[in-house]
């Protein structure tokens, strides 16, 4: 069998074949063409390493992009954990400031009036089970509903966390009614209830939704402090 030289005409390596053969492929770049009639590749291509290579930047991007956006997720985790962290029972909750509403001359302007209690519907349950469906529901809201948060009233991500917080509240407040077999509306009335008893005297949040109190001054932390001492 007699062996020819010839030269890839993609990118010049040389390489020995058998005369007879028509069709070969090039052991450097891969490309396959006829050893009696050689024609340069006119797509201009680069050799198969080159492809190699570039398929695998997409790669590196994708990891890239997935690892960035994984940290912008765990950020964002972290930072509800903090905003949603429950206080310690051995050390008192810090009362965080909410920014009030402010009036267009400048004067800060009440947002809500005081509370009055409403009536309410006994429910058919025995009031030690009423009054603890109530201290459920004053532990469940200090955490959502009634939670400060230390951020910019009418932004987004503020906008964004209190719509969260209010869809917690509302499924704990169901989930009181699957658990004692009533009604969700039964859940209202013994709040109603628990409010106008004042089974829970304690101060209320400075907490705002939405621009507004959530709670009248009156009613807040630290409200009765500030008075005494002016």
């Amino acid at each position: 069998m007699s062996i020819r030289s010839v030269a890839c005409p993609g990118c010049g390596v040389a390489a020995n074949v058998p005369a007879a053969m028509t069709n070969t492929r090039c052991p450097s770049c891969g490309l396959v063409w006829n050893i009696h009639h050689p024609v340069a590749p006119k797509s201009g291509r680069q050799p198969q390493a080159d492809d190699t290579a570039e398929k695998r930047e997409p790669s590196a991007a994708v990891a890239l992009a997935a690892l960035v956006g994984g940290g912008m997720v765990l950020m964002v985790l972290i930072g509800m954990a903090i905003v949603l962290r429950k206080p310690s029972t051995s050390e008192p909750e810090a009362v965080v400031a909410e920014t009030p509403a402010v009036a267009a001359n400048g004067v800060e302007e009440e947002t809500i009036k005081p509370r009055e209690p409403e009536p309410y519907r006994e429910v058919r349950l025995p009031e030690q089970t009423r009054q603890r469906i109530y201290n459920d529901y004053r532990q469940v809201a200090r955490t959502t509903v009634e939670k400060p948060l230390p951020l910019l009233q009418g932004s987004p991500p503020r906008k964004m966390m209190e719509d969260m917080l209010q869809k917690t509240f509302d499924r704990e407040l169901r989930r009181f009614a699957a658990l004692h077999n009533i009604d969700f509306d039964d859940v209202q009335e013994i709040i109603k209830e628990g409010d106008a008893k004042k089974w829970d005297p304690s101060p209320r949040s400075n907490a705002t939704r939405g621009g507004i109190r959530v709670y009248p001054r009156e009613m807040s932390e630290g409200w009765q402090a500030n008075r005494n001492r002016k």
